[in-house]
């Protein structure tokens, strides 16, 4: 009678196990590594496109002001530009661009009244919080705005302004006539990652007004 052969099974031996281990941790590591560098790029999108649609409701906030414009003919009102770096509440010890712009408009009032008004935008770092533009609408005449705050646009962290005369950017503008042109520059920041941050530009073409 012939013997039979005993199969027996061979288990895998210490060395293997640590191997295949090794391998899992390290693909895991990577697998964790590339998953949180897709969501912090995806939160990163996020924040950038949540700012862009926030700018542009300040362009168009801005245009429909440009708009109305009013000639400086029939007004003594005049679109004037103030340079001014903030040195005191900076931005990581950077100085900020602190820039300010006026200029009379065509204003409705409440009673559906056309007034000729002096408005103003600025950045308000008196907030408490992260500086926001801020839009006031005052008495024709003034240099310093007076009246209620409209908030355009929180995490403005700079604004600055250039006014093109038909031959160069100027970066103070106080004359009896306007630009050809107001260029302005924007630093934009979300409110709670502050260190996400945007640069806009946009330029307004005010034509040949007189």
């Amino acid at each position: 009678m012939k013997k039979t052969k005993r199969a027996y099974s061979r288990g895998f031996s210490l060395i293997e196990i640590i191997t295949v281990l090794a391998v899992l941790s390290v693909l895991s590591t990577l697998g964790v590594v590339m998953f949180g560098k897709i969501m912090d790029y995806r939160r990163q999108s996020e924040i950038r496109q949540a700012i862009n649609i926030n700018y542009l409701r300040l362009i168009n906030r801005l245009q429909l002001d440009f708009d109305q414009i009013v000639s400086p003919i029939f007004t003594k009102g005049r679109l004037s530009t103030v340079r001014h770096i903030e040195n005191e509440k900076r931005y990581q010890s950077v100085p900020l661009d602190d820039d300010k712009i006026s200029f009379p408009i065509l204003y409705v009032n409440s009673e559906d009244k056309n007034t000729i008004m002096q408005v103003f935008y600025y950045i308000d770092r008196s907030l408490g919080g992260v500086p926001a533009l801020v839009r006031v609408v005052s008495p024709l005449g003034q240099k310093e705005p007076s009246g209620a705050r409209e908030i355009i646009m929180t995490g403005v962290l700079a604004m600055k302004i250039h006014c093109y005369d038909g031959n160069n950017w100027l970066e103070q503008w106080d004359k009896p006539f306007y630009p050809k042109a107001v260029k302005v520059s924007f630093v934009l920041a979300d409110e709670n990652r502050i260190w996400e941050q945007v640069v806009r530009e946009s330029t307004f073409w005010l034509g040949n007004i007189l």
